[in-house]
């Protein structure tokens, strides 16, 4: 084993690294400063593009107004971000240990990566599976659409759906989570936005995992029915074991293409 030396200089790759170093971690101020003083601003901001573009992420769009609060989105977002840190935190290979960036936006933006490191998932208030497919059609395969409509069914029966083609080996998908039962489901709560948050969380992961080519569990975030069941009302669920390894090995798959 090597050790360097306290004094040896540290090249601005590898500080670049370590000021990304975790998943949804703010990067080091320290020494992000200390590298825009030895290289420049321009050069650290292609640097750490360079860091994090390997990474996989999820995109969260909403289709017009969702019925929900500020705070119950993020609440949402902060669910999903949580999650995949476990999943894949917990993974063998180093690109997947990278992780997940959860980008909330106001419209689609850049694409880049769609359906391999990019995950999109779409709000929509209502359930209605034309306008699922709608959505969904820009960027997928053409020619599917009486299959996508068939999937977008899941939105009344679980608040969720995943539109996925699958061919040699890809499985090209967008998501979908409706947000008007949740809004009306926790009016008038204490609680409703803490609850209708970690809901739409867990609608949104389960979304991904169907993208990520994870089946139907027993138990846990991937179950295939409703969320709205009072006996676990309010409690977050999370990946079953099962469910993460499903999840893991697609993520190393799709690391390796």
């Amino acid at each position: 084993m090597s050790l360097r030396h306290a004094n040896e200089p540290v090249s601005p790759r590898k500080r670049a690294r370590a000021a990304a170093r975790a998943p949804g971690e703010a990067a080091d101020l320290a020494g992000v400063l200390a590298l825009q003083r030895s290289i420049g601003n321009a050069a650290t901001r292609k640097l750490m593009r360079d860091v994090k573009q390997d990474r996989f992420k999820a995109v969260i769009v909403p289709d017009g107004e969702t019925g929900l609060s500020q705070a119950a989105v993020a609440r949402a977002v902060a669910v999903v971000k949580q999650e995949l840190a476990k999943v894949t935190g917990g993974s063998d290979d180093a690109t997947v240990r990278k992780g997940f960036a959860v980008d909330y936006r106001e419209s689609e933006g850049d694409l880049a990566g769609l359906h391999q490191r990019v995950f999109l998932v779409y709000l929509m208030k209502g359930k209605d599976a034309d306008k699922a497919v709608a959505l969904a059609r820009p960027h997928l395969p053409k020619g599917y659409d009486s299959d996508l409509k068939d999937a977008a069914h899941e939105l009344n029966s679980i608040g969720g759906a995943n539109l996925r083609i699958d061919f040699n080996g890809r499985s090209p998908s967008v998501s979908l989570a409706s947000t008007g039962a949740l809004a009306d489901f926790v009016k008038d709560r204490a609680d409703g936005d803490r609850l209708a948050g970690q809901l739409l969380g867990e609608i949104i992961l389960h979304e991904i995992g169907h993208g990520l080519r994870a089946s139907h569990a027993s138990e846990g975030i991937m179950q295939g029915r409703v969320v709205f069941d009072a006996a676990t009302l309010g409690k977050p669920r999370h990946f079953s074991a099962d469910s993460l390894s499903e999840l893991r090995s697609r993520l190393k798959y799709l690391a390796a293409h």
